[in-house]
């Protein structure tokens, strides 16, 4: 719209706005002129629908004023048209007949008028909202940023495991079904992260070692060592527990010819 045109939306309800108001003169001038000559006046709905509807109209601009300031002063082309349409109505079928009343005194059904007040000032209304419904899409809303949520795969953030589902490292003979249960329950934001740091032997493998070494008083020599899969190899301890079987038995024993010691 050009700048001539700024107060276009204020200019187009104010006509609308007046042509209600010569409405309300007009009908005052029938009410006097049948009043003299004993005809019966017109509906008293008619008068209180011209004297509502530009109050109506009115606070509804004063809403899109407040709201949306020049933006809304401005307008668009659609409500241009749709207030200057609706005040040709007015003209054409609620004034004119108006005119017509003033001059005939026969005419005494005032009801279509009525409606055409009402239909009016609702039609005035409903363009201002559809206004202020355009101009609300077409505020810029702002995109949120996307760095606001950490990713999966982002090593910022802690790891944070549920203790009961984790446990303790499983022992020799464990049950496999109650390990295999541990790494499915675990979330599936978890993956895989290779560490160059070595993982020590449990602790309970030494004390196996010398109580067996003890009770068989060096007649028998057992060994205990835990050995990884080569894949498993760099993985963390964490890691380790996640795994459905990361640890893995190996026995070497071996036995002295206790037969020619006691003979």
């Amino acid at each position: 719209m050009s700048g001539l045109e700024i107060f276009t939306i204020v200019a187009t309800v104010a006509g609308v706005i007046s042509a209600f108001n010569d409405g309300s003169v007009i009908l005052k001038k029938i009410k006097d002129r049948r009043r003299a000559s004993n005809a019966p006046p017109p509906t008293q709905y008619l008068c209180d629908s011209l004297k509502q509807a530009p109050r109506d109209i009115d606070a509804e601009k004063e809403r899109g004023l407040e709201r949306f300031g020049m933006a809304f002063e401005r307008g668009d082309d659609l409500a241009v048209m749709t207030l200057q349409q609706i005040q040709i109505d007015l003209q054409n079928k609620l004034i004119q007949k108006l005119v017509e009343a003033c001059k005939d005194d026969r005419i005494v059904d005032f009801a279509d008028l009525v409606d055409e007040s009402d239909i009016a000032r609702d039609r005035t209304m409903m363009a201002l909202i559809d206004l202020r419904q355009r101009l609300h899409r077409t505020v810029q809303v702002p995109e949120l940023d996307q760095n606001v949520f950490p990713k999966p795969s982002d090593t910022r953030y802690p790891i944070s495991m549920n203790q009961e589902s984790v446990g303790t490292s499983p022992q020799l003979g464990g049950d496999r079904t109650q390990r295999r249960s541990v790494s499915i329950s675990l979330p599936s934001l978890f993956r895989k992260r290779r560490s160059s740091r070595p993982i020590s032997s449990p602790k309970c493998s030494t004390e196996t070692v010398r109580q067996e070494s003890e009770l068989d008083q060096g007649r028998t020599r057992v060994t205990q060592k835990f050995i990884l899969p080569p894949t498993l190899q760099a993985q963390s301890p964490v890691e380790d527990a996640l795994n459905e079987n990361p640890w893995q038995e190996e026995r070497n024993v071996w036995q002295t010819n206790n037969h020619d010691q006691n003979g």
